[in-house]
């Protein structure tokens, strides 16, 4: 009996120290594997569809203070993204395009960078254009609230600051339009 519960110890050990590894790192964790450009995902405490958003309030790359609740009224994409995630530079022109298309019916986008150095968060928006404030949160103290597992993970709020979509992974323009024009339309 001993011998046949031998060779499976070691693959048992081998599980939990990855598991206790992964643990361990959280959300942190910026490992990319080779053809994963990112990690989206949510974890069973990210805040539901349904749920009040978390607010917050954060500095923007351009120097203003931007809080959500400051926003009730308008529908708002909470976009979490970083500098070094591939797939989030290519979703920014799309999220822009639609920001600019439904500005005037009260549609909001805040890009809340997660956990970049603030200066390395500067220096991408100085790089890129679009319309919306790009957000600081080094700390990652919004991402935690969020309890975000990976970027990009975008929040989709309603005029009374109410989740209506969480959205793991890059949106594409299509995907963005339909999901804004049934809140700002409902």
């Amino acid at each position: 009996m001993t011998s046949r519960m031998a060779p499976s110890l070691p693959l048992l050990l081998a599980i939990l120290l990855v598991a206790s590894v992964l643990a361990a790192c959280g959300s942190q964790t910026r490992l990319q594997l080779p053809g994963d450009d990112a990690t989206p995902a949510v974890s069973a405490e990210t805040p539901a569809v349904g749920q009040l958003a978390p607010d917050f309030t954060l500095r923007s790359t351009s120097g203003d203070t931007i809080s959500l609740s400051d926003l009730r009224g308008h529908v708002v994409l909470v976009n979490f993204w970083a500098t070094w995630c591939a797939p989030c530079k290519q979703e920014l022109p799309a999220i822009d395009k639609v920001a600019r298309r439904y500005a005037q019916q009260g549609f909001v986008v805040l890009g809340v960078d997660d956990r970049d150095q603030d200066d390395e968060a500067i220096a991408f928006a100085r790089q890129i254009t679009v319309s919306f404030p790009l957000l600081l949160d080094s700390r990652g103290a919004t991402a935690s609230r969020y309890h975000l597992v990976g970027v990009p993970t975008s929040f989709l709020i309603d005029r009374n600051g109410v989740i209506r979509a969480v959205h793991p992974g890059p949106y594409t323009e299509r995907e963005l339009d339909k999901a804004v024009r049934a809140l700002l339309s409902g």
